[in-house]
């Protein structure tokens, strides 16, 4: 996770946030505590749902998150609660005329896709549960994260830049068949032409 205080993407503060939705909440809070930032960077990996247009290897800007698997579990589905509207969260209305720009340029290329995303508090591990989740949401990447970071941006007001490589299927809990360190490389990759096309934006 990346916090910048000077509206660029060249000095920011790089931590480890956590794993899961409460740790990734927690840190953050005392981060915004600390000290005013003017947006927060979230990186990482994520699962793809299968037939929603990702594929293992690609990059993934995240426009909306939500809270997938909270509510009511009624065997391998979740009920979600009444106002479901409280569990998404759209990242892209916050974001300013340059980031927006730089992104469209970047996804233009082809190098990421702008997609929604999922944050679960438990991986899917079976296909039947992964499909349920896509199907009920529309969405196209599970992660453990996103949403609470988008939870906590909103409540101080303050932009989310989520981006995801895509190291495996969501539901296939076979850690032989991820692809860690190739989706770590186009990550990098990936900041690496965003922080060119920031510079370029900035001259």
């Amino acid at each position: 996770m990346g916090l910048s205080s000077d509206h660029s993407l060249h000095g920011l503060e790089v931590s480890v946030c956590g794993f899961g939705p409460v740790s990734t909440a927690i840190f953050l809070t005392q981060a915004l505590l600390r000290r005013r930032y003017h947006m927060v960077v979230l990186a990482g990996l994520a699962g793809a749902y299968e037939g929603m247009g990702v594929g293992v290897g690609d990059v993934c800007v995240a426009q909306s998150e939500v809270y997938a698997d909270m509510g009511r579990c009624k065997g391998m589905n979740v009920e979600p609660i009444e106002d479901a509207n409280c569990l998404r969260f759209e990242l892209f209305k916050a974001w300013n005329a340059s980031l927006s720009s730089c992104i469209q340029e970047i996804i233009a290329k082809g190098e990421a896709k702008l997609v929604d995303m999922a944050t679960v508090c438990g991986v899917s591990c079976s296909m039947e549960r992964a499909k349920l989740i896509a199907a009920r949401w529309r969405v196209a990447l599970e992660n453990m994260e996103g949403a609470a970071a988008a939870q906590v941006c909103e409540l101080y007001g303050i932009p989310l830049l989520e981006v995801r490589a895509v190291s495996n299927l969501a539901g296939d809990c076979d850690r032989s068949n991820w692809q860690i360190q190739s989706s770590l490389k186009v990550l990098s990759a990936f900041f690496m032409n965003l922080s060119r096309n920031w510079a370029i934006l900035h001259e």
